[in-house]
């Protein structure tokens, strides 16, 4: 019943936006008045979401857009960044290897040689197969557009939450040369180069690179030593070639290496006396086993071509990745002995992963416009070849037997697909748009899963599936002025299945995990208001699951851990509002605010352990999610400016366990963000000052929900610093 008074409620405020518009005096009225230069560039912001350049506002989809210039005012270096900042995205961590991106609270909780995410990352429209490429710096972009819901038909698998894709900065035709240099706490160096221009009249390139280096935010005490430290350096060049007329090729490389030790935990919501007895001081001091380490090393190159050919605009995009990792962390963070009278946590648990994974990818296609329709058509190919090791240790202080659990394993994927989607204008305020995809994905895994934590072991999997899936839309819009318009969508996305990369049993081993389908029913106005000093988006949506893929941590007999599981839940549905509004108060001041409400729930009955699920939230799906900013320019004089940018970020209380328990619950955090610049307006330089989590709030990003406790990595402190850049 809630859902349903949601999605009511949610339609009469869409409708409620576009009501003026839709009025027809009101519509011929507005209309007929000219349309004057947008104060801020908000509403004139191009995306390509729908495969053809387009305007924000005029993409019938649920879309956010942040330019290169916001991306660098917030600070925003990674895909954390965007939690708050995009309505219904939440971000977790389990290590460098395992970004967990939830969007509208559907996202991927499980790691594994052939799983896959629910929120897909693309970079210059090529998809990442593997994750560990989501935790890479965000640099020299353009822009990034994040497409909230399922985006099967255009993107392919694995969209069913929404997608990401980073459109890196072009070469220019004019030189262009950008340095800049950062010091800050935590003895934090950053310096970051861009050089761009013509090589030849026919050729242009840009070079960039990017480092980041500072201490560990967090300190084992076992050891005195800092983890939760970042040693990264991101290489990114392109080169823009005119071949013909008709003709535009684009060679890029990029590359990103991470080193760092391991991740920080900490035993929050203790119920349980040894774990209090034993736990660290606070969230920034732990015992953990060793300092551990979180390296990553990602690369790949792409040959994007367009043809402006007599039938169309003819693209191919043809792609080669690699992704490795080595991982090694302590998953307690508690004193741990097996001393006689000693205090000690009842267990402790250590993981290591290794993992190297290779991808090819082709796409091929074709748009035109003939009259009033619009198409765009492809084909895509896609292979990844996975090797996996990863190796589990739990350590009893009554015992002094380990249990160990050994997982090698390589797993091969290759998918095919064609699709096809187009709009057709009926008038100047009609539009009626349809797509369809089939998708096809064959699978093969091998694992050697070996060890003594569970019985019978060694255990041999040689399996191999296949799946197909048809995800269409269909999408009507109506532009009731040139500013305002409102759509409803209907759109379908899936999921890969694939297999548990830590079964309990010979027989889990071999029983893959079934794909998952969601239908999205959703509605929404773009509007643009007060000569277009106001931009007012909302989107209201109702999303039904079928086979919808878990995690599940479960205890056992004779486990001292809960055992983790990759489970179909069965059916679930969510519901929700999205709002995003921006307002050019004047020409100097912008004020900028995003909101998310969600409503979910697992509707069939899912027992995870001896608890049935059914009626409990999703987890890490907060019913609230807000941002705030605000922006404001200054002249202080004929040749300075001062910029003031501040944000604010809440997010609502949330479970971050499906079985909505008290260790797993993480409390409402509220994150506020500043800078300051000073602008040289003929010197070609600025500096800016900046902090981040200026009030220090120590909140959870990751959690391991065990008895009586959970074990938590905690986000980064208080940061603050000073950045210097120069531009030619």
């Amino acid at each position: 019943m809630r859902r349903r008074d949601t999605l009511a409620s949610a339609s009469v405020l869409v409708l409620a936006l576009s009501s003026v518009g839709l009025s027809p005096a009101m519509a011929q009225e507005v209309a007929s008045e000219p349309v004057g230069p947008a104060v801020t560039n908000v509403s004139d912001i191009i995306v390509t979401a729908q495969r053809r350049s387009q305007r924000l506002q005029d993409v019938p989809l649920s879309v956010s857009a942040l330019g290169a210039e916001q991306l660098e005012a917030s600070r925003i270096q990674s895909v954390e960044d965007f939690q708050g900042r995009v309505p219904t995205l939440v971000y977790s961590e389990h290590n460098a290897s395992d970004p967990q991106i939830r969007i509208r609270g559907i996202g991927s909780d499980f790691d594994g040689a052939s799983l896959e995410r629910s929120v897909a990352i693309f970079v210059d429209d090529v998809y990442l197969g593997r994750a560990s490429g989501g935790t890479a710096d965000l640099f020299d972009l353009d822009r990034v557009e994040v497409l909230r819901g399922p985006q099967g038909t255009l993107y392919g698998k694995n969209t069913v939450g929404g997608a990401l894709n980073f459109i890196s900065a072009r070469p220019t035709q004019s030189p262009l040369a950008r340095l800049s240099a950062t010091i800050g706490n935590y003895n934090t160096l950053e310096a970051r180069a861009v050089v761009s221009g013509p090589l030849t009249d026919a050729v242009a390139g840009r070079f960039s690179v990017a480092t980041r280096n500072h201490d560990g935010y967090n300190v084992n005490l076992n050891t005195g030593n800092d983890v939760d430290d970042l040693s990264s350096v991101a290489l990114r060049g392109a080169l823009d070639i005119d071949v013909s007329d008709t003709v535009n090729l684009v060679l890029s490389a990029d590359s990103y290496r991470r080193r760092g030790a391991g991740a920080n935990r900490h035993a929050i919501n203790i119920g349980n006396l040894a774990f209090a007895a034993a736990a660290g001081p606070d969230a920034r001091h732990n015992y953990l086993v060793d300092d551990g380490r979180q390296d990553t090393d990602t690369s790949g190159m792409s040959a994007r071509l367009e043809w402006d050919s007599p039938v169309g605009a003819v693209t191919s995009i043809t792609a080669y990745r690699t992704n490795d990792a080595d991982i090694a962390l302590d998953l307690g963070g508690n004193r741990f002995s097996r001393v006689p009278g000693a205090i000690t946590a009842p267990f402790g648990n250590s993981n290591a992963i290794k993992e190297s994974a290779d991808q090819y990818s082709q796409e091929f296609r074709l748009g035109n416009t003939i009259g009033a329709f619009s198409y765009v058509a492809g084909l895509f190919f896609f292979h990844e070849e996975v090797d996996r090791r990863e190796e589990t240790v739990i350590f009893a202080a009554a015992s002094p037997i380990d249990q160990v659990n050994i997982q090698d394993a390589e797993s091969s994927a290759t998918s095919y697909a064609v699709f096809a989607d187009g709009t057709y204008r009926f008038n100047d305020q009609w539009e009626f748009g349809v797509g369809l995809r089939w998708s096809k994905d064959d699978k093969s895994y091998k694992a050697l899963i070996s060890g003594n934590r569970f019985p019978g072991l060694p255990w041999a999997v040689d399996e191999d599936k296949s799946w197909d899936a048809v995800t269409p839309r269909v999408t009507l819009s109506y532009h009731a002025t040139p500013d305002r318009m409102i759509y409803g969508t209907v759109s379908r996305g899936f999921k890969s299945g694939g297999w548990d990369g830590q079964p309990t049993s010979l027989a889990a081993s071999s029983v893959a995990t079934d794909p998952e389908y969601v239908t999205n029913y959703e509605i929404g106005a773009k509007t643009a208001w007060l000569d277009r000093r106001l931009i007012l988006n909302a989107s209201a949506f109702y999303m039904d699951y079928t086979d919808l893929q878990i995690f599940t941590l479960t205890a056992l007999p004779g486990q001292l851990v809960p055992v983790g599981a990759l489970v179909n839940a069965g059916s679930a549905v969510n519901a929700g509002i999205e709002l995003e509004a921006n307002l050019a108060l004047t020409d100097q001041t912008n004020v900028s605010l995003a909101y998310g409400f969600l409503d979910t729930e697992i509707t069939d009955d899912v027992m995870v352990g001896t608890l049935n699920v059914n009626g409990n939230r999703f987890s890490r799906s907060p019913e609230h999610t807000l941002s705030l900013n605000v922006d404001h320019t200054q002249s202080l004089s004929a040749d300075f400016d001062l910029g003031l940018h501040g944000s604010y970020r809440y997010t609502s209380d949330y479970f971050y366990n499906t079985e909505n328990t008290a260790p797993g619950l993480v409390k409402a955090t509220n994150i506020f963000d500043a800078s300051a610049e000073l602008i040289a307006l003929n010197a070609d330089w600025k500096v800016s000052l900046w902090g981040k989590n200026l009030t220090d709030e120590e909140y959870p990003t990751h959690i391991i929900v065990s008895a009586n406790t959970g074990f938590a990595r905690f986000a980064p402190p208080r940061t603050f610093g000073a950045t210097l850049t120069w531009t030619y």
